[in-house]
């Protein structure tokens, strides 16, 4: 199995997350001293940072979700990516992108015996996620969104980070099993 890159996945996000501050920073500053002419594109590139960054984080969940398919879970990389864009549908779903992936990794590792090898993912991180998520695009647009935003952005890096350390560790523990079982069918030298 192939390793997912932590640092590609966490450097994108960090940098795509705080270019898109900047500009709402710069926005309000424009706004502030009275120069609007400018916030009309300060708002565009703020959107079209976070628009990457939500890219990201979609590639993300569907190479994870790609990585435990070999038993049943609840659902396949595509349909996880696809139902997310399906409105207010996509407020259930995301619960099941993020939390039921939490929950069916750690099904999938203690199912198959990995669980003494590799840790599972705690499962309240990626459910602060979803909550949080989910009430700051309600509250985006007061102060207290803005707050909420820097939460989601906090907890969302200790969650990619997770799943990119489970991941790979997932696929060592998968290779090195494959490993061993060639060698006992005759394989080894």
């Amino acid at each position: 199995m192939k390793n997912i890159s932590k640092r590609f996945y966490l450097s994108s996000i960090i940098i795509c997350n705080l270019l898109y501050f900047f500009c709402i920073g710069l926005g309000v500053y424009y706004g502030l001293i009275g120069h609007p002419e400018n916030i009309s594109i300060i708002i565009f590139s703020s959107i079209v940072f976070i628009i990457i960054a939500f890219i990201i984080e979609i590639d993300m969940w569907g190479r994870a979700w790609g990585y435990i398919q070999d038993d049943h879970p609840r659902t396949t990389p595509g349909r996880a990516i696809g139902f997310l864009f399906i409105p207010f549908y996509n407020i259930y779903w995301i619960f099941q992108v993020i939390k039921g992936f939490a929950e069916d990794y750690n099904k999938y590792i203690t199912e198959k015996g990995f669980a003494s090898k590799i840790g599972l993912l705690p499962k309240g991180s990626f459910s602060s996620l979803c909550i949080i998520r989910i009430i700051t695009i309600f509250l985006s647009r007061t102060i207290f969104g803005l707050l909420l935003f820097f939460i989601e952005f906090i907890i969302l890096l200790i969650v990619v980070s997770k799943v990119c350390d489970a991941i790979n560790d997932l696929g060592w523990v998968k290779g090195l099993e494959d490993y061993v079982e060639s060698q006992q069918k005759g394989g080894g030298r």
